[in-house]
């Protein structure tokens, strides 16, 4: 590790640090039913999840799913539905914990069976990331589905990531240690092709 840092080209050296997902009461704290009395229902916009997965049958979430992907390590082995380290297409991002569907259901749930979300009109890409315990070991494997949003699905509008580490920084941690230098660059990327990256703190 000490000699591959002082290699002139290599910025810096960090671990690949694992986290969980965070939960809030975010309908009420925006004042969503306002939202939607003005109109502003979600219609024509994308947004991409970075969580456990979305319950692809539930009647309030499952229209909404466009598209799927999974990135999920779990120390060598996969944690996605078929059981590797990554997964493409239908039953990709099946949640096997909850989490992700809280969260796609304060964005865009219909109100069928929960209550309707902040954006019900709104589009879903689910990106699994957490596996069944709500956790996920490598910040490789956001990055990976925030790579893969850029590179397969630039029309998405926003990105949502209820989720983060352990770690603590003082002021702009951009810049703190390799993960969050490749995780700026990440989300830099996404804003200039014109996705907002919104992770709870």
């Amino acid at each position: 590790l000490e000699r591959l840092l002082a290699h002139p080209e290599v910025l810096s050296v960090a671990v690949d640090e694992g986290g969980s997902g965070h939960l809030a009461e975010a309908r009420p704290l925006i004042h969503a039913p306002a939202l939607l009395r003005y109109g502003f229902s979600g219609d024509g916009v994308q947004i991409a999840v970075l969580d456990s997965g979305v319950a692809l049958a539930h009647p309030d979430l499952g229209p909404a799913v466009i598209a799927e992907q999974c990135f999920c390590n779990d120390l060598g082995s996969g944690c996605c539905p078929n059981g590797n380290t990554s997964q493409s297409g239908a039953g990709a991002a099946q949640d096997d914990h909850g989490h992700g569907s809280n969260v796609a259901g304060i964005l865009t749930s219909d109100g069928i069976q929960a209550p309707q979300g902040v954006a019900p009109d709104a589009e879903l890409v689910a990106l699994k990331v957490l596996d069944s315990q709500n956790g996920f070991c490598c910040t490789s494997d956001l990055i990976d589905a925030l790579d893969w949003v850029l590179a397969n699905r630039p029309d998405v509008d926003l990105v949502h990531m209820s989720l983060g580490t352990f770690s603590t920084f003082i002021g702009d941690c951009d810049a703190a240690n390799a993960a969050t230098l490749a995780l700026a660059d990440a989300v830099d990327a996404l804003r200039a092709n014109g996705a907002l990256t919104i992770a709870s703190a």
